[in-house]
């Protein structure tokens, strides 16, 4: 116990950590779960359940609560536009994570990445250092996983981004939408809704 009465602080809670990504809509998140109904899962896989299938655009890890009201500030002045991929390499990488990823990265999902990726250095956050290679994580432990022999791609089109919060399950606090300014101006993100914390 904590002066003043105050219960300890639980060492075993990790952090909660955030990150950036998209999140796909109703018939991108069934055609996901079409997808992993045609692979053969191990005993010991845990494939992803609908809710939390995304696709990150930034990984942040563990913000103090000072860093948030900032975040969502310099995250709508982000300019980007929409665009549409096709998700169709399914495999399974090192680490037993089995994905399915897009064959050819659009350029409009590439300056998105590098405009966010611009404002998180210019407040001071953190960035992995692995360049990034958009995926959607299909299962986890899937060592041994049979890949389908052929599959119907996945159609997405990327219309928002949301700055998510990982605590014990997802919890997605804010959204922007990927749009254009009235008058033909250079496109911006225009928020969608924030979450309560």
């Amino acid at each position: 116990m904590a002066p003043g009465g105050r219960p300890e602080p639980d060492a075993a809670v990790a952090p909660a950590r955030w990150f950036i990504a998209l999140w796909p809509d109703a018939a991108t998140c069934a055609a996901l779960q079409s997808l992993q109904s045609c692979w053969s899962w191990p005993p010991r896989a845990r494939p992803t359940c609908a809710g939390r299938l995304h696709l990150t655009l930034h990984f942040l890890g563990p913000l103090p609560e000072s860093a948030i009201d900032p975040l969502h500030h310099v995250l709508a002045g982000v300019a980007a536009s929409p665009w549409h991929w096709t998700l169709r390499r399914a495999s399974v990488w090192p680490g037993g994570i089995a994905v399915v990823e897009p064959v050819q990265v659009p350029a409009a999902a590439r300056a998105l990445h590098v405009a966010l990726g611009e404002v998180l250095r210019a407040q001071g956050l953190p960035l992995e250092a692995r360049p990034w290679r958009p995926h959607v994580t299909l299962a986890r432990r899937a060592h041994g996983a049979a890949t389908p022999h052929s599959f119907e791609p996945v159609e997405w089109t990327a219309r928002s981004f949301e700055l998510v919060c990982s605590d014990r399950g997802y919890r997605r606090v804010a959204r922007w939408a990927l749009a254009a300014r009235a008058g033909g101006d250079a496109p911006s993100a225009r928020c969608c809704g924030r979450g309560s914390r």
